[in-house]
C-alpha cells in the first residue's frame, strides 16, 4: 500500500515515477488516475503503447482505414483496457519488437483471455480464411500455401506464384526453380540478334 500512496503522491506533484511503481500501484488500488497513462507513454513501453492504442483506434473510429474488419464487424475492446496500464498488466512486454497483438479467436474481442504477443507468421498461419487460407495436398498432407512455403524456404509470393503456373509436384519440389524470360521470335532474318 506504501507504492500506491507513493505513486499517487507522485502523480499529484507530477514527480518522475518508475514503471514498476506505477505498474504496482495500479494492483493495488480500486481507482486508476487517468494521468498514469502519460507516464507509461513516457515510460519503456513506447511499442506497446502503439500497438494498444491503434487496437483501440480500428475498434472505435469509423475514420480508420480497417474499422470495417474490426469495429465495423462488431470487435471491440474490453472495458477493462481503457486505460493503458491494465493492458500493461494483462498481457506484460513484447517478447521482441517483432511481436504484434493477436487476437486467438479472429472472431473474438480483445479481452485478457483472447489476446497473445505473436509474430506476424504466426498470425498469419492462423488467419481467416481469405487467399493465405488457401490449402494444397501433396504426398498425403494438406497445409496452407503459407506453411507450405515455410517448410520448403520459399517466401508466399513466390511459392503462390509458381503454382500459378505450375503443377503442385513442381511447384513444391524444385527450389532452383528456372523461370526462362519471354523473348520475341528468333528468325534467321531478323534484325535483333537473338
Amino acid at each position: 500500500m506504501q507504492v500506491a500512496s507513493k505513486v499517487g503522491a507522485s502523480l499529484a506533484t507530477l514527480t518522475t515515477t518508475t514503471c514498476l511503481e506505477v505498474v504496482m500501484a495500479t494492483r493495488n488500488s480500486s481507482k486508476v488516475p487517468v494521468a498514469q497513462q502519460s507516464l507509461f507513454r513516457r515510460c519503456n513501453y513506447p511499442s506497446e503503447y502503439n500497438s494498444w492504442a491503434r487496437m483501440r483506434e480500428r475498434c472505435t473510429s469509423e475514420k480508420h482505414l480497417n474499422y470495417k474488419r474490426y469495429g465495423g464487424r462488431g470487435i471491440v475492446v474490453c472495458k477493462r483496457w481503457e486505460l493503458f496500464s491494465t493492458f500493461m498488466m494483462d498481457m506484460g512486454p513484447k517478447p521482441s519488437p517483432k511481436y504484434t497483438i493477436d487476437r486467438i479467436d479472429p472472431d473474438g474481442n480483445y479481452t485478457p483471455r483472447n489476446c497473445r504477443w505473436a509474430t506476424m507468421a504466426e498470425q498469419l498461419a492462423r488467419r481467416r480464411p481469405q487467399g493465405h487460407g488457401r490449402v494444397i495436398s501433396f504426398n498425403g498432407e494438406t497445409l496452407k500455401i503459407s506453411e507450405w512455403a515455410q517448410r520448403i524456404g520459399l517466401t508466399y509470393i513466390s511459392l503462390y506464384r509458381r503454382l500459378k503456373k505450375y503443377p503442385v509436384e513442381a511447384a513444391l519440389t524444385n527450389k532452383k526453380f528456372y523461370m526462362p524470360r519471354r523473348r520475341p521470335d528468333c528468325t534467321l532474318h531478323s534484325p535483333v540478334p537473338c
